[in-house]
């Protein structure tokens, strides 16, 4: 399943939030920039957001992060509201956004998701992302195939498009395809999100993972001489054949089930669900078994 979320700037202005239902799931919408700036449509559109989930976003500046967290903590009026950061011309490198995005977490604020495009990242040198993926932050590209307008649906050019492709270590969680979506009679920034609505509040820290799999076993899978044998074995095997890992399912933890859950941990952290790379199925790699969605 795919979904749309808009992002909205005082470009918009005027635009009524209900224009986006039913295309869209959701709406990031400019909050502030730097130090000072604040946009006039945001409280607004935040009373207004009705069903739509709502995000916040912050264009980021070479201004002191501190200062800039402070800003957005005195103009954001929720801070549980998803907060996604803008970081394209003028906003400096990644070092910069990472003490953006750290100064936000201290002032008690909901950091999320940047958006930081290839262009703008190769105009950087092509740093590593994964410091910010690291941080919890999902990586949202932008690539835009066609330059005509219309609907989310008419323009989106699928699930295999070449602006999900990973750059710079990291993976794009969202993916922005065109800034000519049609919504109440406006050009519209639009994003797509390979998930369902209940994915994208996981994503969005607005709600706790899915708890429907079997228990943590209370002992930890690794690799041991002897292996690991027994149930729980064949059940987190099992698990991850039908995932659509190469593995059999035999119920003995040897090399290939380390190999398995070593990449397994790698896939997460990559789609920003974070786990030690260490080939061990403890209990934050056993339930991301079951709650993570499926990137392969």
């Amino acid at each position: 399943m795919t979904i749309f979320i808009a992002d909205i700037a005082s470009y918009q202005h005027g635009l009524s939030l209900g224009a986006l239902r039913p295309d869209c799931a959701g709406v990031f919408a400019k909050a502030t920039q730097g130090t000072s700036y604040v946009n006039p449509d945001y409280a607004g559109w935040r009373a207004t957001s009705g069903e739509l989930l709502f995000g916040a976003y912050h264009y980021d500046t070479m201004e002191d992060p501190a200062a800039q967290a402070a800003h957005i903590a005195a103009n954001i009026e929720n801070k549980a509201i998803p907060l996604m950061f803008d970081v394209e011309k003028g906003s400096g490198d990644v070092n910069q956004t990472i003490a953006v995005a750290r100064a936000a977490k201290s002032a008690g604020l909901n950091p999320r998701l940047v958006y930081l495009p290839r262009w703008y990242w190769q105009s950087l040198g092509s740093p590593d992302l994964r410091s910010l993926t690291a941080l919890g932050l999902g990586l949202i590209s932008s690539e835009y195939p066609t330059t005509r307008d219309g609907s989310p649906v008419r323009l989106y050019p699928g699930d295999a498009a070449d602006g999900w492709s990973p750059y710079g270590g990291a993976t794009p969680v969202l993916y922005q395809f065109t800034d000519a979506a049609d919504e109440g009679g406006q050009r519209i920034d639009m994003n797509a999100y390979r998930g369902d609505p209940g994915q994208l509040r996981v994503l969005l820290g607005l709600a706790a993972p899915a708890q429907n799999y079997p228990p943590f076993p209370g002992v930890s899978l690794e690799l041991r001489t002897p292996y690991m044998t027994g149930s729980e074995v064949r059940v987190w095997q099992s698990r991850m054949k039908a995932r659509g890992w190469a593995i059999t399912v035999d119920g003995s933890y040897g090399p290939q089930s380390q190999g398995v859950c070593k990449a397994f941990q790698k896939d997460s952290t990559d789609h920003n669900w974070p786990l030690a790379q260490d080939g061990i199925v403890g209990p934050r790699t056993w339930a991301a078994s079951w709650a993570r969605p499926v990137s392969r």
